[in-house]
């Protein structure tokens, strides 16, 4: 929603000046019954594997990285041939339980028998990049998020864990139907979030 959605949502606007758009932030399971149940006309979800459902359709829009940032002056930034033991009681900044992408972490570091000395939660990517400046600890965000501050030299990635990639998917019912404006959300989305060939699952 930060990173993507607002140069979108103005051109959205502009072509649609009297629709009006509400958001909620939900977890994976409650997106999927509320696109079933018709409260929400599409959602936008961030998860690693694909996801079936036969009531409803599913379009990936964008594949990324996930990745583990520091601060430049953390003690495993500049380290070479790190490994996930390096990682070992070391303190991770992340998101909420019900983000899909921290599952995903947390899953990868216990396959490696990682246990972190503390996780920090927030619910604002912003302020985990934030503490992760400040040297609080190693932050685990997509690629999109922490682009910028790596390009400033702010943060810089520690390859101490291969991560899979999660995938940005666009989500809506087979059966009901869809306005034009909401039709034209979709590719617009379509249009303006992919920058790779689309996978479309139904």
């Amino acid at each position: 929603c930060v990173y993507r959605l607002p140069g979108m949502l103005r051109t959205y606007r502009d072509t649609f000046p009297a629709v009006k758009l509400t958001f909620s932030p939900l977890s994976t399971t409650e997106h999927i019954e509320a696109v079933r149940s018709g409260l929400i006309d599409v959602a936008l979800m961030l998860v690693e594997d694909d996801i079936q459902a036969k009531s409803l359709c599913f379009q990936t829009l964008i594949k990324e990285s996930l990745m583990m940032v520091a601060a430049p002056d953390h003690p495993l930034a500049g380290e070479s041939g790190l490994t996930p033991l390096h990682l070992d009681g070391k303190t991770f900044l992340v998101t909420e339980k019900t983000c899909n992408y921290r599952r995903t972490f947390e899953r990868h570091l216990l396959a490696e028998g990682i246990y972190p000395s503390q996780e920090i939660e927030f619910h604002s990517v912003e302020a985990i990049k934030q503490c992760a400046i400040a040297g609080l600890g190693i932050a685990v965000l997509p690629h999109v998020a922490v682009r910028e501050s790596m390009l400033r030299g702010d943060l810089v990635p520690l390859d101490a864990l291969e991560l899979p990639p999660i995938q940005t998917v666009m989500v809506w019912h087979r059966d009901k139907w869809l306005s034009p404006p909401a039709e034209a959300f979709l590719d617009m989305a379509r249009k303006i979030i992919c920058d790779e060939p689309l996978s479309l699952q139904s």
